[in-house]
């Protein structure tokens, strides 16, 4: 079964064509990956926007991952994206980060439009 939302921010506002002024961070609500075997986020952006996960093992306190070493960050997900519509896998080849519940970091880079689903495969 594959689940699919809208992902909303900290406020709990729908991340559906949700302008954002330059050099603004949306943080998403966490999104519980329990249950998910893959998944993927779809945005579609009128702007220029990056993009980061942090994690979590208890739903409240998030990080940012990093390598063994704790030098290189795991979080990034894409940097300074143009694209109108894009679908970007997270499964464990691509972004070999899990835990229980993952939120994601919108940075607009340039006054931005944004739309963002999140799919999870269970």
């Amino acid at each position: 079964m594959i689940s699919t939302q809208v992902l909303n921010d900290t406020s709990g506002t729908a991340i559906n064509s949700l302008a954002v002024g330059s050099g603004v961070s949306v943080y998403t609500q966490k999104v519980n990956t329990e249950r998910g075997v893959d998944s993927a986020l779809v945005l579609v952006i009128a702007g220029t926007i990056s993009v980061t996960q942090e994690v979590s093992i208890d739903g409240t306190n998030f990080y940012t991952p990093y390598d063994l070493g704790g030098r290189v960050s795991l979080g990034t997900i894409g940097s300074a994206l143009v694209t109108t519509g894009m679908y970007i896998a997270l499964n464990q080849v691509s972004s070999p980060v899990f835990a229980p519940y993952k939120r994601f970091v919108f940075q607009a880079l340039s006054t931005s439009t944004l739309s963002a689903y999140y799919l999870q495969q269970e």
